[in-house]
């Protein structure tokens, strides 16, 4: 069986082998290098549908049809990632879907729990804090999240837990947001989870549960 790797995200730079039937002609085709980007996005469409994808790794390692679909691997064998487009204009640069251990356990859990792949909603816009944004609001930090203006989804989670505009969070269950982000701690969560999260607002610090929805 195929090891997955316990790292949710790659490192840009990390080396990476993607292995496939290249053109559905050229069997166990294998070819190697480096994840070149993180958190892409991109419309991906064939002859009959067109779909939206995010969170993407970006790699310039040889995707064509005929490994898609196949398994992005590190140099330890671990899948990280399932090769999934190209960019056609382009000269060498496709995209994966990540996949992790933690990942493949949330999917089996979740269908073995409701007999689907479900995910949580927490329902804000928010943006990962740059030197420029802290400095701007007088944070001394740039790893926090900051939801924006008008960034609270009506009638969802958030808005339930009373969270505003212009909070910053900072923990999620008493994990700071530093080297993992937001998402990352929401992704492998159920809906009706119970989360703690800590925000500063107006120079203030607040506890508060909040109770998860679903997409």
């Amino acid at each position: 069986p195929v090891k997955f790797s316990s790292n949710s995200t790659p490192e840009i730079g990390s080396m990476c082998i993607a292995i496939g039937n290249a053109l559905a002609e050229f069997q166990n085709t294998l070819t190697l290098w480096v994840i070149s980007g993180l958190d892409r996005k991109i419309e991906a469409a064939t002859e009959n549908s067109q779909e939206l994808l995010t969170g993407l790794l970006q790699t310039d390692a040889a995707i064509n049809p005929g490994n898609s679909w196949w398994p992005l691997v590190n140099l330890s064998w671990e899948v990280v990632g399932i090769n999934t487009a190209i960019a056609a204009w382009a000269n060498g640069l496709g995209f994966a879907i990540p996949l992790s251990q933690n990942e493949v356990d949330y999917i089996m859990n979740s269908i073995q729990k409701f007999g689907k792949i479900k995910r949580a909603y927490l329902g804000i816009k928010y943006t990962s804090l740059t030197k420029s944004l802290a400095d701007q609001l007088k944070i001394n930090t740039s790893y926090w999240e900051y939801i924006w203006e008008n960034g609270i989804v009506a009638n969802s989670p958030a808005e339930k837990a009373w969270l505003k505009a212009n909070d910053v969070i900072i923990e999620v269950d008493w994990n700071k947001l530093d080297k993992t982000g937001l998402k990352d701690y929401i992704k492998n969560k159920f809906p009706w989870d119970t989360i703690k999260i800590k925000v500063l607002r107006n120079w203030n610090t607040i506890d508060m549960d909040l109770i998860l929805g679903e997409i």
